[in-house]
């Protein structure tokens, strides 16, 4: 009788167990769309509080107290934070984040953005954290990369209104942003002298109605060096996470999360969006962050 009462308390452990980690392949990105950055005040449909790094089920519930906090990120990268009183059905808040039809047709990734390292602040571990979970392509055309927006898994980046784009910056003062078809025909050309550009919203609607799907490449023609195409797709409906003006602290976090991940060294860029975030809220949490931040740099 005693090995079979430990033998269901093994068995409970293991079930809660694998239901929180997001390593686990049976945890699906489509099963547990979301993971929790930082919560206050925040419970689950059986009453059980909701922690950093908990997934959180499509058939989950969450219910926000008056003075409540909730930051969720779902497996595309994108944001989803609210304050005050609520009570949240995750299936329709996860298909707001997918009303766009191109992104519910399309499994763009099966992994998820790689929070817990955000949470690590021994060096050492980091980089073994970031050894083990990298999911960039090493191999692939570094030069002139596009940085922001972030990407994560989906290899694309979206709109909403104006496009803010940042890529890596080679010794020229003289780039071309190209915004291409999916047959590599040029609609429009714009000239930057540094590795930034705004693109007006009202200058992404383009006359051939029937293009859903276009590519950004950037130029550099004084070093003959071009960016691997990107795809660009108009996000509609909710505000995107990753505007010109980032709007909340957690967005900022995972920014800085995903500049900090890539191969190449962008920890200087990655830094200011840490700092941002932390002007962005007066929480504590995001302080820390910061901290843990400052630590991992040092190794």
């Amino acid at each position: 009788m005693k090995t079979r009462f430990v033998f269901v308390l093994l068995f409970l452990f293991v079930q809660v167990y694998s239901q929180n980690n997001p390593h686990d392949r049976k945890n699906s990105v489509r099963d547990f769309p979301f993971q929790v950055l930082y919560s206050e005040g925040a419970k689950n449909k059986l009453g059980m509080k909701i922690d950093s790094m908990d997934l959180i089920s499509i058939n989950d519930l969450i219910d926000l107290e008056e003075k409540g906090y909730i930051s969720l990120i779902h497996y595309t990268g994108i944001v989803f934070e609210l304050k005050g009183k609520a009570n949240l059905i995750i299936k329709d808040v996860n298909d707001k984040v997918l009303q766009n039809k191109l992104i519910k047709k399309k499994d763009f990734t099966s992994l998820r953005p790689n929070i817990e390292y955000l949470f690590l602040s021994n060096s050492k571990l980091a980089r073994k954290n970031k050894l083990l979970n990298s999911r960039s392509c090493h191999d692939c055309n570094s030069e002139l990369e596009i940085i922001y927006p972030p990407q994560f898994d989906m290899h694309e980046i979206f709109y909403s209104g104006d496009l803010c784009l940042e890529w890596r910056g080679t010794d020229s003062n003289n780039y071309n942003v190209e915004l291409r078809s999916k047959t590599n025909k040029v609609f429009k050309t714009y000239s930057a002298t540094q590795n930034e550009l705004l693109i007006p919203y009202d200058e992404l609607s383009f006359s051939n109605k029937e293009e859903s799907i276009f590519y950004v490449v950037v130029v550099d023609d004084s070093n003959h060096k071009m960016s691997d195409p990107v795809v660009l797709r108009k996000y509609s409906s909710l505000d995107y996470t990753y505007q010109c003006e980032l709007k909340n602290a957690s967005a900022a976090l995972m920014a800085g999360l995903y500049l900090e991940l890539l191969p190449y060294n962008y920890l200087a860029e990655a830094e200011e969006y840490f700092i941002l975030a932390t002007k962005l809220s007066d929480k504590e949490f995001f302080k820390l962050m910061l901290a843990n931040f400052r630590r991992r740099k040092i190794g």
